[in-house]
């Protein structure tokens, strides 16, 4: 484990879990972790939280749309939800790469960028 990640599993046991957990999520200065039960408890005690899931399928949009319009009502904390197949776009952020907003779709007639300009844009590849 480093100094900003711990592990608690010592400390749990199945009377205690989730008071044990809650506790602390609600000292943390951000959760982050996967997306359910206790990625929504984060905001509420003022913690932002970011949770990542993999099967967009087994995600309930209604609970999303409820979390992210709760969130949003409260004072401190914050709630985001990420497919982590969205995790390489989201890299490019990170590192500091251009992203192009208006990709060549197949078959069109290029970017707006070079239909006033004539050149082909620049554009930031990920492979």
């Amino acid at each position: 484990m480093t100094r900003r990640v711990h592990s608690i599993d010592h400390l749990l046991e199945p009377r205690n879990n989730l008071a044990v957990q809650t506790k602390v999520i609600s000292g943390a200065r951000a959760y982050v972790g996967n997306y359910g039960g206790l990625s929504y408890v984060a905001p509420f005690y003022g913690v932002r939280s970011l949770a990542f899931y993999s099967s967009p399928e087994h995600v309930a949009p209604h609970h999303l749309d409820l979390m992210y319009r709760a969130a949003a009502k409260l004072r401190r904390g914050s709630f985001v939800a990420l497919d982590v197949h969205s995790l390489d776009l989201l890299s490019l952020v990170v590192e500091g790469h251009e992203i192009d907003p208006s990709p060549e779709l197949p078959g069109g007639n290029g970017s707006e960028a070079e239909r006033s300009t004539g050149e082909p844009a620049q554009r930031e590849s990920v492979g």
